[in-house]
């Protein structure tokens, strides 16, 4: 069901001194930090298989980009707030964004990375195709209040949704989400959310995070597509109208 790996970069970013400077903006992040975990016993939690277990094979996939690119795993936590948002589809670029704040400083790194097709064994590779810093449009204050109002931090994962159940085709596309703080560790999934948001609103929540990570950040890709985009409308069909006479009155003529 995920063996296409460029739906599995699960990755952070590597902070160079160059994101403090051009990507800064303090914010305290404690308001919704505290809301993750209230108890003093460190919160671990990870996407599960439509068996509600321990997806496994996820967890291969995200430490295999993990090693790929030398990144260090946020399993353990991180000092303040760390969100790693994932999301692509299967044969096209994937967007890896990171947004972290520390000692009241909010930054943001957007990653693109394509796929590297090979001949041997038919293998594909992932590749680092660009690094940016971003700065929202609106501001660290109105994009962070719009996207922890969409849940962010706190949707669970699509497998542990109570009732759960859609087909999932063979290519599509995905978006993952991790979350470290000092006491929390939060990893989730949701494949194909366009395929039943009017079913599930956490489906469109998924959807309305990536459209607005996309707008406020200027990533230009192609999922999700713009939520008012016009759907493509087909040319009206020309009828015309035929006069059907019995066919006497025609031999009459005649």
């Amino acid at each position: 069901m995920r063996k296409i790996h460029s739906l599995k970069a699960w990755l952070s970013c590597i902070i160079f001194p160059i994101f403090i400077f051009g990507c800064k903006q303090t914010k305290n992040a404690d308001q919704y930090i505290r809301e993750l975990n209230t108890s003093d016993t460190f919160r671990y939690e990870f996407t599960v298989n439509g068996k509600g277990e321990f997806d496994s094979l996820e967890y291969f996939y995200k430490k295999e980009f993990e090693n790929f690119l030398k990144l260090p795993s946020l399993e353990k936590g991180f000092d303040s707030i760390q969100i790693r948002i994932s999301y692509g589809c299967a044969m096209g670029s994937n967007m890896l964004v990171t947004l972290w704040n520390q000692q009241n400083i909010w930054n943001a790194e957007v990653r693109r990375i394509g796929d590297n097709y090979t001949d041997k064994n038919l293998q594909i590779h992932p590749v680092l195709q660009r690094i940016e810093c971003k700065i929202p449009r609106s501001g660290w204050r109105v994009f962070l209040n719009k996207l922890f109002k969409l849940k962010v931090l706190s949707l669970e994962d699509n497998g542990r949704i109570p009732g759960f159940n859609y087909y999932v085709p063979a290519d599509g596309c995905i978006m993952a989400v991790e979350i470290a703080t000092k006491n929390v560790y939060r990893f989730y999934s949701y494949e194909n959310p366009d395929m039943y948001e009017d079913k599930y609103w956490q489906g469109k929540n998924v959807l309305a995070i990536l459209r607005l990570i996309n707008k406020e950040l200027s990533i230009d890709t192609d999922w999700p597509s713009d939520e008012d985009e016009e759907p493509t409308i087909s040319p009206p069909i020309k009828i015309h109208e035929i006069e059907l006479r019995d066919a006497k009155d025609s031999l009459k003529e005649h």
